[in-house]
């Protein structure tokens, strides 16, 4: 961790969706919202850089029913979870350590304590290890810049590569991984797999385990 106290944290929490009227009255944002924290998202290709008030074209963070209900805001940071580039989220990285080294907070998401970048529909990219990788590889960077770093006791990074058994709706089984949608809502941090995240030190044991 940095031992600059003028840096900001970077917390591991659920994000707080935005009042329905948010793009009409642009200050009611900070009824919810912190004005010097910095809100990650996972997006694609098409939606991570938008301005302001344009629709994100997407589903779960990106959707109606997301933190923003659909739309970019210049505090909701996207990170590409579904195309692996060698610039597109790096370049993300260097932005957010400047505002971090500013003293703005960055906030990680997660649902019910579940790391959530990458661990939804883009758990099903082909690519998911190497961009999952490269996030977490970021994220350790920014830590290791921030002032402090803040979890729940249930905050856990779920290994998508994971297969379980489950119902095929026929009477038998099939494997699937535990972040599809027929499992994921049991996902928890002692599931087969996940990472308890308290500290720097294990968001190095992820790097470890996807390098």
């Amino acid at each position: 961790m940095s031992t600059n106290a003028n840096s900001g944290k970077i917390i591991f929490s659920k994000i707080e969706q935005l009042p329905p009227n948010w793009i009409d009255d642009p200050s009611s944002v900070w009824t919810v919202w912190d004005k010097n924290t910095y809100y990650l998202w996972g997006a694609n290709s098409m939606n991570y850089d938008l301005k302001q008030g344009d629709g994100l074209m997407g589903a779960g963070m990106a959707g109606s029913n997301g933190p923003t209900l659909g739309y970019a805001h210049d505090h909701y940071v996207g990170l590409d979870t579904m195309d692996y580039s060698t610039t597109r989220n790096p370049g993300v990285f260097k932005k957010l350590e400047t505002l971090l080294l500013a003293g703005n907070d960055i906030v990680v998401p997660t649902f019910k304590g579940c790391y959530s970048l990458g661990t939804g529909i883009a758990h099903e990219n082909p690519g998911w290890q190497k961009i999952q990788l490269q996030i977490m590889e970021g994220l350790v960077s920014l830590v290791e810049n921030a002032s402090a770093m803040e979890t729940s006791d249930d905050t856990f990074w779920p290994d998508c590569r994971t297969q379980v058994s489950v119902s095929d709706g026929r009477g038998g089984n099939r494997m699937d991984s535990i972040c599809s949608r027929v499992f994921r809502p049991q996902l928890d941090a002692e599931t087969i797999g996940a990472v308890k995240i308290k500290t720097v030190e294990d968001l190095k044991i992820i790097v470890a385990k996807l390098t």
